[in-house]
C-alpha cells in the first residue's frame, strides 16, 4: 500500500494506482477527457493524451497527467493549484480535441449562479456553496459546443464551460 496526500488529505491506495483514481477515492473530482470509457462508440482514446487532468505534484517541475501517473509513497498532490487550472484552460486553445470548437463553435452559457465545493471545518467532507451576483441577475460563462455523430448515426451535442483566472 502507498500513502499520499491530495489537497492536504491523506489517502492509502494500492501500489500502481493512478493519481486520478486515488483522488476519486477521496471524492475529489479531477476533470478528464481522454480517460472516459468510449468503448460503446468505437473511438480510440489514449490515457494522458488530452492533458485535461493535469495536477501539481510537489517536487516535480512539470504538471502530471493524473490519469496515467502512478502514486508514490509520500507524494503530495494539488489538484486545483493555479498552475493546473490555467493549464486546463490553455488546453482548449492548443489540443486537437478542442481545435474546431475553439475556432468555430464558441458560445455563451447563461446562468444565475453556480456551486463551488468547500471543505467543511474539519476537512471530513465538502459542502456546496451557491455563488451568484449580488444583484441576482443572470450572467454568462464562456463556452465551447460541439456535435458528434456515432457510427450508428446517434447525434450527441455537448458544451463545456471554459474557466480560468480573469
Amino acid at each position: 500500500m502507498v500513502t499520499l496526500s491530495i489537497n492536504n488529505r491523506d489517502v492509502e491506495v494500492a501500489d500502481g494506482t493512478s493519481i486520478l483514481d486515488a483522488a476519486s477515492n477521496l471524492g475529489i473530482k479531477v476533470p478528464t477527457l481522454c480517460h472516459f470509457k468510449l468503448d460503446d462508440f468505437d473511438v480510440e482514446s489514449k490515457a494522458g493524451s488530452c492533458r485535461v487532468c493535469v495536477v501539481e505534484v510537489e517536487g516535480r517541475p512539470n504538471l502530471a497527467p493524473s490519469c496515467c501517473t502512478p502514486v508514490a509513497d509520500g507524494m503530495k498532490v494539488r489538484t486545483n493549484s493555479v498552475r493546473a487550472i490555467n493549464a486546463r484552460r490553455e488546453t482548449v486553445a492548443t489540443k486537437a480535441t478542442f481545435r474546431d470548437p475553439f475556432r468555430e463553435r464558441r458560445c455563451a452559457i447563461l446562468a444565475d449562479g453556480f456551486y463551488e465545493w468547500k471543505e467543511a471545518e474539519h476537512g471530513t467532507r465538502k459542502v456546496p456553496h451557491y455563488i451568484r451576483l449580488a444583484s441576482g441577475e443572470p450572467f454568462t460563462f464562456a463556452g465551447l459546443w460541439d456535435r458528434w455523430q456515432s457510427p450508428d448515426g446517434d447525434v450527441i451535442e455537448s458544451c463545456s464551460i471554459v474557466t480560468g483566472q480573469p
